[in-house]
């Protein structure tokens, strides 16, 4: 029987890959294309800058999410130990 604590450390560390993994693929290698050929005028900056942005946030909700699972985790195994 695997322990309820250790599915929820798997779940958290599954969706860290992922985000690692989304963010490799769309940001490292396309960033660095895009720094070479952009310029300050070129009209696909604010869209780029917006598409940027919303990338951001939406990392910034999965460390919000990984950080409440890390705490309800946390909150279990003291409320475990504390039973036994």
């Amino acid at each position: 029987m695997v322990p309820d604590w250790a599915i929820g450390v798997a779940a958290i560390v599954a969706v860290i890959a992922v985000a690692q993994i989304a963010v490799g693929r769309s940001g490292v290698g396309r960033r660095a294309r895009l720094r070479d050929r952009l310029t300050l005028g070129d009209p696909e900056v604010p869209r780029l800058t917006e598409e940027l942005e919303g990338m951001q946030r939406r990392l910034a909700e999965l460390e919000e999410r990984v950080d409440f699972h890390e705490r309800l985790l946390a909150t279990q195994r003291e409320k475990d130990r504390l039973s036994k």
